[in-house]
């Protein structure tokens, strides 16, 4: 090779090595322009995703298992496909001519028959997965409406989760929960039942309808709801008073003792009261009635009519004898009570006297002594005391309530907070501080703040909420009551 061939070639390889460098430069840059979009896209992606919540893609929640299932029984013309299939070389003459055909398609239709036992899920198991889902939607989007008070929003969602999921119990109690606020008894218990048999151990299905069978005035069976959930958890408090207070109930029913129906003002009778007048009755007048009468029937009766009412008649003049001194006492006590029944107002019931029958002794008024309200409470445990010796006297629980602060209702009153007591506080309010003008607006926002106070108002009745929706219209027409007050007393409230 001469030296311009030479030279030549050597300019030929500086030339390809510089078309390479700029071959794979641009290559590099290409590379590098692809990585910046692709970073920028991504960006992108995750701030749009982080916007939108998207709802997940369809049949993308869970993968489909694979369910083997058995393989069919093997036929007596069954061929053992080879265990591993050798392909032929093109040019292998004496391979083509020892070839099956017939037994290699046997075997490729055993395979194919084979490969089939293992089968996707079926349509039927992915849309009951896909309901059991659909149900929690629900049943969170029905506790949402719960919490914003749109009770009949939320019993639609939980419908539609039942229907979805039947076998929730969680759906059924918080539906109960619902109905019970809307006094709806006898559908919370149905539900709660439902609760019970798909969850013997559920303790919140146990409480609530025993909080519906007791508004039903189905007293045992509400106590044994309350025992059964005292046994799944031992230490339930409310339980436990609920069991007490339900036994004191039944025990007095079972003696026959009549308990005195307690009514608030706004639900007594609207009706004027009747006089009634007191007449004194003759024993001996009624008694020659009854000799007139018994002669005139026996007349046409037989001997044997006869010995039996002659037997009833020593009888009855055996009673008349014993208990004349009686008659002559409750003659005096008559005329007496007859002039002192001037019943003019409601307040006058209650104010009659009647003297005793011996004359020896005179009557004199029972002298009792003024009860005095307790001091302001030191702790929550004193204010329980304390309630046990008011709360019957609402003027006696007027001066205890005026001693204690409502800043001091949230610590001192705590837990005691009970449908009763909660009853008896807001008639103070409505009968005593709001009679003598007292703005109590802060002690009604207050009072909300207690312990247990939303789970309180749950079970107040209607009369109630009478009571509640009187003190709010009353504290309207109060001066220096501002509107927003008003307001968040009834959101409080429920009203």
């Amino acid at each position: 090779m001469d030296s311009n061939s030479f030279g030549a070639f050597q300019q030929q390889i500086t030339r390809n090595q510089d078309e390479l460098k700029d071959y794979l430069k641009d290559l590099d840059s290409w590379k590098e322009s692809i990585s910046k979009k692709d970073r920028s896209l991504a960006e992108k992606t995750d701030d749009a995703t982080q916007n939108c919540n998207y709802p997940p893609v369809r049949n993308s929640l869970h993968k489909k298992k694979k369910i083997k299932r058995k393989k069919a029984p093997i036929s007596s013309n069954h061929v053992e496909p080879t265990k591993k299939s050798t392909k032929i070389p093109g040019y292998d003459f004496r391979a083509w001519d020892k070839y099956d055909v017939d037994k290699a398609l046997a075997a490729i239709d055993n395979n194919h028959s084979s490969s089939s036992s293992y089968e996707e899920d079926t349509d039927e198991e992915w849309e009951e997965e896909r309901r059991k889902q659909q149900a929690t939607f629900e049943k969170d989007q029905g506790n949402d409406y719960y919490k914003k008070n749109k009770l009949v929003e939320a019993i639609e969602c939980y419908t539609r989760g039942i229907t979805c999921d039947p076998t929730n119990a969680i759906i059924y109690a918080n539906r109960a929960m619902a109905l019970l606020k809307q006094e709806k008894y006898g559908a919370a218990e149905q539900d709660c039942t439902d609760a019970i048999a798909l969850d013997p151990t559920y303790t919140k299905a146990y409480m609530r309808r025993a909080t519906a069978r007791k508004q039903l005035n189905k007293l045992e069976s509400a106590l044994d709801d309350y025992k059964q959930l005292l046994k799944l958890e031992p230490d339930n408090k409310m339980a436990q008073r609920e069991i007490s207070s339900l036994e004191q109930k039944l025990q007095l029913s079972a003696e026959g003792i009549v308990v005195p129906i307690k009514k608030s003002a706004n639900e007594r009778s609207k009706k004027p009261l009747v006089r009634i007048e007191i007449q004194e009755i003759d024993h001996n007048e009624v008694k020659s009635k009854l000799t007139a009468a018994v002669a005139k029937t026996t007349v046409h009766q037989s001997a044997e009519t006869k010995k039996v009412i002659a037997k009833d008649a020593e009888s009855f003049s055996k009673y008349l004898s014993t208990s004349k001194n009686a008659d002559e006492r409750d003659k005096s006590t008559v005329s007496t009570c007859k002039k002192q029944t001037n019943i003019s107002s409601p307040s006058d019931i209650g104010k009659i006297t009647i003297p005793t029958s011996n004359s020896k002794q005179k009557s004199k008024p029972a002298e009792q002594s003024p009860r005095v309200s307790p001091r302001m409470p030191a702790n929550s445990y004193q204010f329980q005391k304390d309630w046990k010796s008011v709360k019957g006297d609402l003027d006696l629980l007027y001066d205890y309530l005026k001693t204690i602060p409502e800043a001091h209702y949230p610590k001192l009153i705590g837990e005691f907070l009970e449908a009763d007591v909660l009853k008896m506080i807001l008639l103070t309010f409505q009968q005593r501080f709001l009679r003598d003008g007292v703005n109590i607006t802060s002690h009604m926002i207050e009072l909300a703040k207690v312990k247990r106070f939303s789970m309180t108002l749950m079970f107040m009745s209607g009369s109630d909420k009478e009571v509640v929706k009187d003190i709010i219209s009353k504290l309207s027409s109060i001066e220096g009551v501002h509107s927003n007050d008003i307001q968040t007393i009834s959101r409080l409230y429920d009203v």
